[in-house]
This record gives C-alpha cells, structure tokens and sequence, in this order.
C-alpha cells in the first residue's frame, strides 16, 4: 500500500511537471511570435475571514478582451488540505504556478511527512514568481486555515512579487473596485462578530454586486470555506443578479 501512494504521488508529480512545461514553452512560442501579452485581470476574488476559518470566492468568467472564453472556469484551486488559491491574470502562468506548488507540498509531505502551513505555501509561491525569468501575469489570493497556530490566513500575490498579510478580508480583480465600500461596511470585525453562513452571505452578495458592474466578471459563484476540518466546496450556483435596493444605495 506504501508503495502504491509513493508511486501515485510520483505519477502526479510526473504528469504536474509536464503540464508545467507545456504552459511554459506556449507563453514562449507566443511572446517570441507576437511580444508580450498584456495581462488581464478581469475577474472577482473575494476572500473573509469569519470566527472559525476563512470564506473564499470567485466568479467563473475567463475572458479574452471582449470574448468569453470560459463560462465556468475553476479559480479556486485547492493546494493543499487548508490552504486555497484563488487566481486571477493569464490563465496558464495561475495554472503552472498552482500545479508546481501542490507538487511541492506533496514532495515534502510524502517525503518527510511535514504539512505545509498557509504561510509557507503563501512564501512558496512568493519565491516561485520572484525567481521567474518570464514575468508571469498573475494576481492571487492565498487563504486557509493553520492548525499550528488555529488561525485563519490571507494573504495576496502580486505579478511583481509581492507577498502581503491581509487583514480581515482581501479583494482582487477588476471587479473588487465596485465592492470595496460593500467590504468595508459589511466585513468589519469579521473574525470575531460573523459566523460561517454570515461570512458565505457577505461574499455571495459581494459577488453579486462585482458581477452586475462588471463585464469581465460572470457566470458561477463559486464559495469555499477552509477552517480546521479542512476545505469543502460550500456551494456552486448560477448568480442572481437581483440585489436590493438598500444594498445598492449603500454601495454607491
């Protein structure tokens, strides 16, 4: 049985490489071909803390300019039992980076048997980016929840870099522009005051609010909740765009 895990974490491993390769040399063939491509962030992340863990979500809109090229992509990404990644930017640097950290955090837990925290995978991912020769154009959110210290962590990933600790929410996108004010009013405290479901409302109805506004952002709401059980897929749904009249006037 030992033998057959050791050999399905290599094959992951394996095949997680090549995937990495092949994104790899297409972002190359391109850029050689055409220059470099400007990144579009065109999309909605939202990740709030809540008493217990923390809530992460996401639009499934993958767009090219104007064009729609995916209407439920998954930008959520699970690196590890509690730690989540939430993506935004080119679609295949997210994509590479995502798959070469999950490789790395199964080398080191199949190999000496330690679980990553979300900081050290949040640090991973920082030294990945920065030791890149290409710029990659990639914006992330990495959430979940440490055992080690039974506490809830964001943090977020920028193209240059930068590796910041949020607080008790952080927002990314071109949709988070419109739902700051609604984050602001409605997250305040979060860690303390609001419960798992208060938390899942506050970023459903902020997804609703980012996803009428703005283009790049539409189709599914996609919610995750990572607390000390581990993280789960709360709920898939198409969005309802109705939203009330207060929220609205409280926002604007």
């Amino acid at each position: 049985m030992a033998y057959e895990k050791r050999w399905n974490a290599h094959s992951l491993i394996a095949s997680q490489i090549f995937l990495s390769g092949i994104f790899a040399l297409l972002r190359l063939c391109h850029t050689a071909a055409h220059g470099p491509v400007p990144i579009d962030l065109g999309t909605t992340l939202i990740a709030l803390k809540y008493k217990d863990g923390v809530v992460v979500a996401a639009d499934t809109r993958t767009s090219m300019s104007s064009y729609v090229s995916h209407r439920s992509a998954d930008k959520i990404v699970p690196v590890s039992s509690h730690c989540l990644v939430a993506r935004s930017g080119s679609a295949a640097d997210t994509q590479m980076l995502a798959h070469v950290t999950t490789q790395h955090i199964l080398e080191r837990f199949y190999k000496h048997g330690m679980v990553s925290t979300v900081s050290q995978s949040a640090r991973l991912m920082e030294n990945l980016v920065g030791s890149s020769s290409n710029e990659l154009g990639v914006s992330l959110l990495i959430a979940g929840y440490d055992k080690e210290s039974c506490a809830s962590k964001i943090y977020s990933l920028a193209a240059s870099g930068a590796l910041l600790e949020e607080g008790t929410f952080a927002i990314a996108g071109s949709g988070s522009s419109f739902i700051s004010g609604y984050m602001d009013t409605h997250a305040v405290g979060g860690s303390e005051i609001l419960d798992e479901a208060a938390a899942i409302r506050v970023c459903q109805h902020a997804m609703q609010l980012a996803m009428t506004r703005d283009a790049s952002s539409g189709g599914f709401i996609r919610i995750f909740v990572c607390n000390d059980k581990g993280c789960r897929q709360e709920t898939n749904r198409p969005a309802s765009l109705q939203v009330d009249a207060g929220a609205d006037r409280r926002v604007s």
